[in-house]
């Protein structure tokens, strides 16, 4: 008998066992995001039916939020980055290693910088198109009918102050709003998200409204203040 098979057998059983312990809305959050987390991705995506499974226990929990999607039929489950890691540490303490963490934080930094330069390059460009977001994982574009758009894994919340910072619109119920407009904008602006088919993330349409000159001054402050930073450093 191999006894290394043997542990880990044991091993998988008292983990299931100790997350069968917790209560009904951790385990959802575990099962839904967890496999995403590592990629600094502390969402999935789940069907309605589902969700409404789990309705009663989620109630009142703000550490799992749902955000009712385009259609109606899917659902974007947002988690409390330390709710997921100390509901994960209850189960298993090795599970999540200081390792998996920085990959985390890393990817966290790396979807908010690849999206921002995405918006700084096309910002006086007259761009108009769907974009993914909500993506769970480190592809550069998600596939529809045959055309890739780009992607980044960045939340809403992120996605809309990088929006304003670059002077972008987003579309919200069949119009473009302004990103303070749609931080107003409730479930309307969720409903406005479509899951893509591969069930990686979500599409938004956006637009870019800046000329070359509000741009240039844009990159300008940024360098300043960059600059300012070094200086009171040092």
């Amino acid at each position: 008998m191999n006894n290394t098979t043997g542990n880990g057998s044991r091993k998988s059983v008292a983990c299931g066992n100790k997350a069968q312990k917790l209560p009904e809305s951790v385990q959802f959050a575990i099962i839904t995001a967890l496999p995403n987390i590592v990629n600094g991705a502390f969402w999935g995506f789940e069907e309605m039916k589902k969700c409404r499974e789990y309705g009663e226990a989620l109630k009142g929990d703000k550490n799992v939020i749902l955000r009712k999607l385009y259609g109606g039929e899917a659902v974007l489950v947002e988690v409390n980055p330390d709710y997921l890691l100390k509901a994960v540490s209850l189960v298993d303490g090795n599970l999540i290693t200081e390792k998996d963490i920085a990959a985390m934080r890393e990817g966290i930094a790396e979807g908010s910088a690849s999206f921002e330069k995405f918006l700084m390059r096309n910002a006086d460009k007259n761009f108009r198109s769907q974009i993914g977001v909500y993506c769970i994982n480190d592809s550069p574009a998600i596939t529809y009918k045959g055309i890739a758009y780009p992607a980044f894994r960045v939340d809403i919340r992120t996605a809309l102050n990088l929006l304003n910072k670059w002077g972008y619109l987003i579309g919200v119920a069949g119009k473009m709003v302004t990103p303070q407009e749609a931080m107003h904008a409730g479930g309307k602006l969720f409903e406005s998200m479509m899951l893509s088919p591969t069930n990686t993330g979500v599409f938004i349409t956006v637009a870019s409204t800046w000329n070359e000159a509000q741009v240039s001054w844009q990159k300008s402050s940024m360098a300043l203040g960059a600059k300012k930073k070094g200086n009171a450093a040092h």
